[in-house]
């Protein structure tokens, strides 16, 4: 969980530009709740909200960064720079 949350993160921004933390947050409950249904109890242990959460945290931290990266990069390319008026030199007739 510690490598699978981070690097779904980062192709959570990669392939979606926005609400990446929707995206994490379902990821999350879905492995809650595939959790139950595999131990078929509860999990009442708290360090594993702990891991969860902050792994969870983490997702989010990582998806956003790389689709905030993703989003300047995009905006940079659609600036396009003014053109220069030409100045006349006089000197080289």
């Amino acid at each position: 969980m510690c490598l699978t949350y981070p690097l779904s993160g980062v192709v959570f921004g990669t392939f979606i530009s926005s609400r990446v933390w929707d995206y994490a947050l379902t990821v999350t409950l879905l492995h809650v709740a595939l959790s139950c249904l595999v131990m078929l109890s509860f999990p009442t242990n708290w360090s594993w909200w702990l891991c969860l959460g902050g792994s969870c945290v983490v997702m989010i931290l990582c998806g956003e960064g790389v689709a905030g990266l993703r989003r300047y990069r995009n905006s940079s390319r659609l600036v396009v720079p003014e053109k220069q008026p030409e100045t006349i030199s006089y000197l080289h007739r």
